[in-house]
């Protein structure tokens, strides 16, 4: 009898703590599971249409591989109404599932090296290497990168 009585005050408190992680009381919004990863944009003036060219050329290519392989769920790019206010002008997102999607293990290796291959179909290499390390350089700058989540309140 004591047994039971253990057994069932060990399942109590373990329920009672799961409950305490997952809602805590007047909790009202939650963290969606879903990682963004939101990269802000300078590109500098005049170079707008290049910029835009050639990211779809890699970044999009690179992307939409992404899509393929799971790694990446969605992507958007954002242009700002007041592109000359001094800060960023253009919004890089890409969603992904959760942050295990991101976890650097022998499958994500795999999809990884799915991705480059595609990417080197469309694009050698050697034209690759240089729009990144060449023109990037000379027509835009990363301002800041961030991986955010979403936060929903509840009803």
């Amino acid at each position: 009898m004591r047994m039971l009585l253990a057994i069932i005050a060990v399942a109590l408190s373990l329920s009672l703590s799961t409950q305490a992680v997952h809602a805590q009381e007047g909790e009202t919004w939650e963290t969606q599971e879903t990682v963004y990863n939101v990269t802000l944009i300078k590109i500098h003036p005049n170079m707008g249409d290049a910029y835009l060219n050639n990211l779809r050329r890699t970044w999009v290519t690179g992307v939409e591989a992404a899509i393929a392989e799971g790694l990446t769920v969605d992507y958007a790019i954002y242009s700002s109404i007041t592109p000359n206010d001094g800060g960023y002008n253009l919004i890089l997102v890409t969603e992904h599932p959760n942050l295990a999607a991101l976890d650097a293990t022998d499958a994500w290796r795999q999809k990884l090296a799915a991705i480059n291959e595609s990417v080197v179909a469309q694009l050698s290499d050697e034209e690759s290497e240089r729009i990144t390390n060449t023109v990037y350089p000379e027509i835009r700058s990363i301002l800041s990168n961030k991986m955010v989540r979403e936060i929903k309140f509840i009803e």
